[in-house]
């Protein structure tokens, strides 16, 4: 049964060290392809003797979990490539870190290595927790024998609510209470097996930053319909007694969108998509880890 399961990752070996989840599922698999020439035999039916291995992989899927600050510490470096700076600080770099999963299965211990965050999503909504799912690209996995996960320790922290952004929205310069938000990194890896069986190399493209909130239609959202195509400011923090997580986009660009209809008995509503940009000075997304 999934309850029995066990999740943690390292960057290097696996051992009591290693930084423990509980994650809500994970979807990693791996798998080869099979090749067979298929030519012209007088017959339908394929030809079984000479079929040979193709690819074998890549690492596919990814996890999604409630997060704590600590976790969040340990994860965001992942996702956005950079390593804490200054204090509590997390921007984005041109490169991200190589990093191994392992998945206690129960039947099996599975273990797999070197991957890369493909991209992440962060989403909450009025009455839910803050929640990260998490989509990798990896190169490797073996199955390991059961019992032999090491025993880590999972934070333990309260995790993030959605009211706890209440008051702590700023689109354009002026504070909103949202209904929900949706931060979207994509670092849209390219795998290449440069004549290998295997995946040689894991590279991120563009990276693509989007943040979508659902707004209660009211007077106070008429400015944003204009949009903004130059860029504008925004963030939005989750504060729960003194650690905090802020999501600061340096150049908003906002599009000009309209309300998505209505219906009687029904609150009118505004669903707004932006995306961060880099305007050479100012990077597209910074994270600020209060975890103190």
């Amino acid at each position: 049964m999934g309850w029995q399961g066990q999740f943690a990752l390292d960057l290097s070996t696996f051992d009591a060290s290693s930084e423990g989840y509980d994650i809500q599922g994970e979807s990693l698999t791996y798998e080869n392809s099979i090749i067979e020439p298929n030519g012209m035999r007088g017959s339908r039916s394929r030809f079984g003797s000479n079929v040979v291995q193709g690819l074998i992989g890549p690492v596919q899927g990814g996890f999604s979990l409630y997060p704590t600050p600590t976790m969040l510490d340990n994860l965001l470096p992942k996702i956005l490539g950079a390593s804490e700076a200054a204090t509590d600080i997390f921007a984005v770099a041109d490169t991200l870190p190589y990093f191994h999963a392992m998945s206690d299965r129960v039947g099996k211990v599975f273990t797999f290595s070197n991957l890369k965050v493909n991209s992440a999503t962060f989403r909450s909504a009025p009455g839910e927790l803050l929640g990260l799912s998490i989509d990798v690209v990896g190169k490797t996995a073996t199955a390991g024998t059961a019992g032999t996960f090491p025993a880590v320790t999972i934070p333990d922290e309260d995790p993030y609510v959605h009211h706890d952004s209440s008051g702590q929205v700023t689109i354009m310069g002026t504070s909103r209470e949202i209904k929900e938000s949706t931060i979207t990194i994509s670092n849209n890896l390219a795998v290449a097996f440069n004549g290998a069986q295997t995946a040689q190399q894991i590279t991120p493209m563009d990276r693509v930053v989007e943040w979508t909130v659902l707004l209660p239609f009211t007077s106070d959202e008429v400015d944003l319909l204009a949009g903004d195509v130059t860029g504008t400011t925004g963030s939005i923090k989750y504060v729960q007694g003194t650690k905090s997580v802020l999501f600061t986009f340096g150049k908003l660009h906002i599009p000009k969108q309209h309300p998505s209809g209505m219906q009687r008995g029904g609150e009118i509503v505004y669903p707004l998509r932006m995306r961060a940009l880099w305007d050479g000075t100012t990077r597209e997304i910074v994270v600020t880890n209060d975890i103190t």
